[in-house]
């Protein structure tokens, strides 16, 4: 009761205040997909295999699906953003997405792999940026592409909302592609679209014994075209740096933490690359070191510093599991170069302001 002695009627309106940043921004492409029918939602993030979830959903609409060029996949004209949550009221968007009888998926990369796909993309489509250093600096790439408004680098908890509304999602492991299969059987959907014809052989004329072609299911899947292939996650050690590493992770530590995201372990490669064995290298105690190798392996200590500091802001069960080999070079000054898995080799180690050990 009120002061006025009337009954107040509390009414569930699926919060139709609130406004979806892909509405309030102006941006269909990080809006989620709807499937009515099918009863599920996708959020399709860029950089992860976007451009097969949109063959994927026009071949389950009956249309063209196998569009060699990428341009055309993403075509307006394809229709399939007919199907994206943006041109739906706010209410209506909110009670589906609460609705337990939709699944709601979303695919999940690694950031920094994610962020070094984009930018190889980049270079390869803008062509100043081939004129810069190589690699390319990240920086100017993140500070360019937020200002053009890109999405590829965008962090993936802006996409679909996902920063208010990841607890409603299913999480899906962007590099296993077992989890393609898992999440089209959940939506009784992987023997109709998924199980065959994910080859280019599969649609040649000129390829006639089909029967090479069997197998091809959508876990065979690479990319719609060679050319926009990156293989970034084989390509991180070759384009990061301590120093870069520690300013990316503080750009997409909300997708670290939302999506309890484990930190890559080649961190600990960088480690022993970009400072334990600069040090090694000289196989001299400090006093010997000329001046410029001072200074390089200071420059080296200044970055592995910054990185540390870093991480450690991150929980522990995330962190790299070399955090320990890093704490005593920086605490004890011991600097003992590890393998992946952040146990010492035997290589020997170095003492920060001392020989070899």
């Amino acid at each position: 009761m009120n002061a006025t002695n009337k009954t107040l009627t509390i009414v569930q309106d699926y919060e139709t205040s609130y406004v979806f940043g892909f509405r309030r921004d102006r941006s269909p492409e990080v809006s989620p997909f709807v499937f009515l029918p099918q009863k599920f939602v996708f959020c399709g993030i860029a950089k992860n295999a976007i451009s097969m979830w949109k063959m994927v959903f026009l071949r389950m609409l009956g249309k063209p699906w196998w569009l060699p060029a990428q341009k055309d996949v993403h075509a307006w004209e394809t229709g399939i953003n007919n199907y994206r949550m943006w041109s739906r009221s706010s209410s209506e968007m909110s009670k589906i997405l609460h609705d337990k009888n939709f699944h709601k998926a979303v695919f999940i990369r690694d950031p920094l792999e994610r962020a070094l796909s984009a930018l190889l993309d980049k270079v390869e489509k803008e062509p100043y940026f081939v004129c810069l250093s190589s690699p390319p600096p990240f920086f100017f790439f993140l500070i360019f592409s937020s200002y053009k408004k890109q999405k590829n680098d965008r962090p993936q908890h802006m996409y679909c909302d996902l920063y208010k509304y990841r607890d409603l999602y299913t999480v899906y492991d962007f590099r296993n592609k077992s989890h393609r299969k898992l999440f089209l059987e959940k939506v009784q959907l992987y023997e109709s679209v998924g199980k065959d014809k994910w080859h280019s052989d599969d649609h040649d004329p000129n390829v006639t014994d089909k029967k090479n072609t069997v197998g091809h299911s959508i876990m065979s899947f690479d990319v719609v075209e060679k050319r926009h292939a990156k293989q970034a996650g084989n390509k991180v050690t070759q384009h990061f740096t301590m120093q870069l590493v520690a300013h990316l992770l503080d750009f997409y530590r909300m997708d670290y933490i939302l999506f309890d995201l484990p930190l890559p372990q080649w961190i600990c490669d960088l480690f022993d690359s970009n400072f334990v064995s600069q040090k090694l290298q000289k196989n001299k105690p400090w006093q010997q070191l000329k001046k410029e190798e001072k200074h390089g392996v200071s420059v080296h200590y200044h970055f592995l510093v910054q990185m540390y500091s870093t991480i450690r802001t991150f929980p522990s069960h995330l962190q790299p599991s070399c955090m320990g080999a890093l704490q005593q070079c920086i605490s004890n000054g011991i600097c003992v170069p590890t393998n992946i898995n952040g146990t010492a080799t035997k290589r020997g180690s170095t003492v920060l302001g001392g020989g070899k050990l």
